[in-house]
């Protein structure tokens, strides 16, 4: 499933806990954005990232089922791969 991992503080200790999932993310748009496709839950992948105690600071990881916008042709590229499991 993709989800998104919005930080609320912006630092490289969470992108660094992000990268270190080993999942494919996607982290082009925005320094305080990362889509993540992730086998787990919500909270699984918060406590993962640190969120779960507060370890990286403040943001909200939410599954992403549905989406629209304007945004980068590889972001859309990236989620066309991974909206049905990679």
């Amino acid at each position: 499933m993709i989800y998104a991992i919005v930080s609320f503080k912006s630092g490289e200790e969470l992108r660094g806990r992000v990268e270190a999932l080993k999942s494919p993310i996607y982290a082009g748009e925005s320094p305080s954005v990362y889509f993540v496709w992730y086998r787990g839950t919500t909270r699984e992948l918060s406590d993962a990232v640190g969120y779960g105690d507060a370890q990286v600071g403040t943001g909200v990881v939410m599954p992403v089922s549905n989406y629209h916008g304007y945004a980068s042709r590889d972001l859309w590229e990236w989620m066309g791969v991974y909206e049905n499991g990679g």
